[in-house]
Order: structure tokens, then C-alpha cells, then sequence
């Protein structure tokens, strides 16, 4: 079963990083600034960029859809 849930969430990773320009480079950006404030004790700011990193995976996965 877990190796079906991974396999269910890592394809449309892949995916995304084949087909949208830049995707792999943002979405290493988005986690680092994320951990970043994580580490720095800033619960707003690292729920802020989680936030916007949700929200680009959800606009990129709506459009290809």
C-alpha cells in the first residue's frame, strides 16, 4: 500500500518537472525559504512560503489537468 500511495504522489512531481520551465529549481527554492524560517523560529513566514508553494503545485496540477 505504501509504495502505492508514493508512487500515486511522485508521478505528477515528475511530471511537473518535466513539462513546466523552472519547476525543480522553484520548488527547491520554496523548501529551503520554508526551512529556512523553520529553523529561524518564524512559524508565520515558513507557513507563508508553504502556502505558496501549495498553492503553485495546485495552480500548475488545475492547468494540466
Amino acid at each position: 500500500m505504501e509504495r502505492i500511495m508514493l508512487h500515486t504522489r511522485l508521478k505528477p512531481r515528475i511530471c511537473r518537472g518535466l513539462t513546466q520551465k523552472g519547476a525543480v529549481a522553484k520548488t527547491r527554492e520554496q523548501h529551503a525559504v520554508t526551512l529556512i524560517a523553520s529553523t529561524a523560529r518564524q512559524p508565520e513566514v515558513a507557513r507563508s512560503w508553504a502556502t505558496v508553494h501549495i498553492a503553485s503545485v495546485d495552480g500548475w496540477l488545475r492547468r494540466a489537468l
